[in-house]
């Protein structure tokens, strides 16, 4: 049957007959069944319908194959495209032949140099398959559509798809719309101070398109982006060292935007946490403490306090007394408290200040030293002179102004150390065997502190020499 003139012939029923079929113009639709030697389409000229042909197929260079009827199934034998000629389908949903168009072949397929044409007013989901050519499962499928290479992306009605020769069982043209790429949040773990171009470990994203997309990484925001990189590919490394301190950070975060060939995408968070690495020295700086003269052996002065702390959890640090004027006064103990440890050496009128010097060492080795000053607080108390006190047998009592002093009387020598006089509740003199003298003195101020003056004689003579001015005295106790 040769097919001639523009206008279109429909063959429904059964139709069969020994020669070929020849398309020269217009359109043949099958709608029925045809067996024939063959069905030739030639340029101009159009074949379709919703019908089964018994028989190979060929369309001819600017010939085209229309199959279904708005839309539908249509069979073939072997199935033959010349380059330049067409394939036209209609896609208006998601199932074969009710809303989109199918071929069904029972041979080979050859599609080399065709043109694919798709009509369309559907939007598909993602992931949705549109299996345009159902070949059988033992036939293959030769050649590929002009620009439609296997994993071509391209769009039709705004839906991004991508084309497979090796759909369905294998051997089946079908179009995929494509889906996005899924990337869940992750984390990863590096030490601090981790060198620069360190691999921190790769992105982890999933394409279930076939064959999967390939997927490229880039950063977006979050507060490790100065410190980290990310490769395309979605290797993290670091780009930072010196911020990777777990002491002012424990950990940062990327955003992620992960991309597959269409540009569809995804989000992820991923979180980078910092190992602590026992990698700073202690910081302590010098420091001031006090504590009252005559403190009990064992009183606490304080503590040591140290800027920077141990790095590491259970690190700790130890203290230990290196020299310092205090260093037989004092003790400090490994955890840095410093006590007393030599009562009869806090004399605030004998030495009003100590030094420490202290070292702080961490389990890495690491040491920092300071200087600790000690002020001894002045106390009221009584000021004592004993009969080992008497190196010469004539003393005085003077005020020199806030202070109370006991002096030799000739050569005006210090005996005993010099007495805050506000802090002085009384003066205790014991005498020895020899004659003593005590002269009181009130050329610098009164000298007699609340408590009284008490002057124990000794064995030998003992004389009180006080100003003849006019003052009132009055001496208590045993006098002979």
């Amino acid at each position: 049957m040769i097919k001639t003139g523009e206008g279109e012939l429909i063959l429904s029923g059964t139709n069969s007959y020994a020669g070929p079929t020849s398309v020269q113009n217009g359109i043949l639709k099958i709608e029925g069944s045809l067996t024939t030697a063959e069905v030739i389409v030639s340029a101009d000229a159009v074949l379709g319908g919703s019908g089964t042909i018994n028989a190979d197929v060929t369309v001819n260079s600017d010939g085209s194959f229309t199959p279904g009827s708005s839309p539908g199934f249509i069979s073939t034998e072997y199935l033959t495209l010349e380059a330049g000629s067409s394939l036209d389908v209609e896609i208006n949903g998601t199932t074969a032949g009710s809303e989109y168009d199918q071929v069904q072949v029972t041979g080979e397929v050859n599609l080399t140099g065709a043109t694919l044409n798709i009509s369309s007013t559907f939007t598909a989901a993602a992931g949705t398959e549109f299996l345009l050519i159902a070949n059988d499962d033992i036939d293959s499928v030769t050649g590929e559509f002009v620009d439609r290479a296997e994993g071509t992306l391209f769009t039709f009605n705004g839906n991004q798809v991508y084309i497979t020769y090796q759909g369905g069982d294998g051997n089946d043209v079908v179009l995929i719309v494509n889906s996005p790429p899924v990337a869940g949040d992750q984390s990863f773990d590096v030490d601090e101070n981790t060198s620069n171009t360190t691999s921190v470990g790769t992105i982890i994203a999933a394409d279930v398109d076939v064959p999967p997309d390939s997927l490229t990484f880039s950063v977006t925001g979050g507060t490790g982006q100065t410190a980290f990189a990310v490769s395309p590919i979605g290797e993290i490394t670091v780009l930072d060292q010196t911020q990777l301190d777990y002491e002012t950070a424990t950990s940062y975060d990327l955003e992620i935007l992960v991309t597959d060939r269409a540009g569809a995408t995804d989000t992820a968070t991923i979180t980078i946490n910092l190992n602590p690495l026992n990698d700073n020295a202690p910081v302590i700086a010098n420091q001031i403490r006090s504590v009252d003269e005559n403190s009990t052996n064992g009183t606490s002065v304080g503590a040591v306090i140290v800027a920077t702390v141990a790095d590491l959890p259970g690190d700790t640090l130890t203290f230990t007394e290196s020299d310092g004027t205090g260093a037989a006064a004092f003790d400090i103990t490994a955890s840095g408290q410093i006590i007393v440890a030599d009562q009869s050496l806090l004399n605030f009128e004998t030495n009003p200040t100590y030094t420490l010097d202290v070292i702080v060492n961490d389990n890495n080795g690491a040491t920092a030293t300071a200087t600790i000053t000690i002020n001894l607080n002045d106390l009221a108390e009584t000021l004592v002179f004993n009969p080992g006190d008497w190196s010469v047998n004539d003393i005085t009592i003077i005020r020199d102004g806030s202070l109370l002093r006991i002096l030799e009387t000739v050569t005006s020598n210090e005996i005993v150390p010099a007495h805050n006089f506000a802090n002085v509740t009384d003066v205790q003199i014991t005498g020895n065997s020899s004659n003593n003298i005590l002269r009181l003195d009130l050329s610098g101020g009164d000298i007699l502190p609340t408590g009284g003056i008490s002057f124990n004689g000794g064995t030998g003579s003992n004389t009180i020499v006080a100003p003849n001015q006019a003052n009132d005295w009055e001496i208590d106790g045993t006098n002979s």
